[in-house]
């Protein structure tokens, strides 16, 4: 008798469990994926890419101020790189360092939101951002 009332004292609860999951027809379908097209590019120093209609393109490391690999720092730095798009340039902060006022790591220009998502570590060749691009 004891070893059917534990018997059911587990799995009434997972059989609960279970319910209380499931989809009843009623209820709205999950939203779909966004139709808005997302391309990440790899950028060396100087190099261009098309997304769309626009021409993407690291322009210059405006200023890194990072701790090098294998040493330790008192600050983390700060690393800020120029972005072009057709021509327009803004500097995005790249995530993980010290930011100040009006930093920012996303920019919309164009009908573009860009994202810098990684930066070449110090002294590294070549010199290469990641970016995420959205929109267009």
């Amino acid at each position: 008798m004891l070893r059917l009332a534990l018997t059911a004292a587990l799995l009434f609860p997972l059989v609960g469990a279970g319910c209380a999951t499931a989809q009843s027809p009623s209820d709205p379908a999950p939203p779909s994926p966004s139709s808005e097209s997302r391309d990440t590019l790899d950028l060396d120093l100087r190099q261009s890419a098309t997304v769309g209609a626009h021409t993407v393109r690291f322009a210059e490391v405006v200023e890194d101020s990072r701790c090098p690999p294998d040493v330790q720092c008192i600050t983390q730095g700060v690393a800020r790189i120029r972005i072009e798009i057709d021509g327009e340039s803004f500097v995005l902060t790249v995530p993980g360092g010290r930011t100040g006022a009006g930093d920012t790591d996303t920019a919309e220009r164009n009908g573009l939101t860009v994202t810098v998502t990684a930066f070449s570590p110090v002294d590294a060749e070549p010199v290469r951002a990641t970016l995420a691009v959205s929109g267009g």
